[in-house]
């Protein structure tokens, strides 16, 4: 096979997975806002439980405030593993780059005066077989960080479903949470309009 085309299939396979990698990146966004919605419901629902007249409520109610903490402490959970997973997408993945046109140029230069030192050659050929060098040696970068990036973003979706599933789960232990939040906050009210009542009494 022609080394040209070997270099030209690995270019195109190593600037493929540069751009899935920037697509998985992009695609966080909507998984973050959900993530933010979430923590900004639950922290209404905390900030709003009417504790004042839980303990002065029936046994029921006060079961009830029990399991609305008991699921908000679920959702906590699958939220810290949401951002446990977030962590993974964005740290400790490796991405292999080829090198810039200094490190290139450099390495022409080196090239040339060991060609120089140790070959009788002149200019001509000695340019020849820096370009060939070149060639090899961006093939082999090529190569080596394609594997590199191809295993980075294998990992990187991995991860990315986990936060989703997290996420998933979180959203449905908030949605139950609605129910009991809607019971205690129905019977807060209830107890303050009883307490209005007999303020009002009182003070005829």
């Amino acid at each position: 096979m022609n080394i040209d085309l070997i270099q030209k299939i690995a270019k195109e396979r190593y600037q493929r997975e540069h751009d899935r990698k920037d697509q998985i990146n992009n695609s966080l966004a909507i998984p973050i806002t959900v993530v933010v919605a979430l923590i900004g419901v639950a922290g209404y629902f905390l900030i709003n439980i009417p504790l004042n007249v839980i303990f002065v409520s029936p046994v029921w109610i006060k079961i009830v405030f029990i399991t609305l903490i008991l699921i908000m402490l679920c959702l906590a959970y699958y939220l810290i593993q949401a951002f446990r997973f977030f962590n993974k997408v964005f740290a400790g993945l490796d991405y292999g780059y080829i090198p810039t046109p200094k490190e290139m140029k450099e390495y022409a230069e080196e090239k040339r005066k060991y060609y120089k030192k140790y070959f009788k050659m002149d200019k001509n050929q000695i340019e020849q077989a820096i370009e060939r060098d070149i060639q090899s040696a961006l093939l082999d970068e090529y190569c080596e960080h394609t594997e590199m990036n191809v295993d980075s973003n294998n990992n990187k979706i991995f991860f990315l479903t986990k936060v989703k599933k997290s996420i998933i789960i979180a959203l449905v232990f908030l949605s139950i949470s609605a129910i009991p939040f809607i019971v205690l906050h129905y019977q807060g009210q209830t107890k303050d309009e009883e307490i209005q009542k007999i303020e009002v009494i009182r003070s005829k």
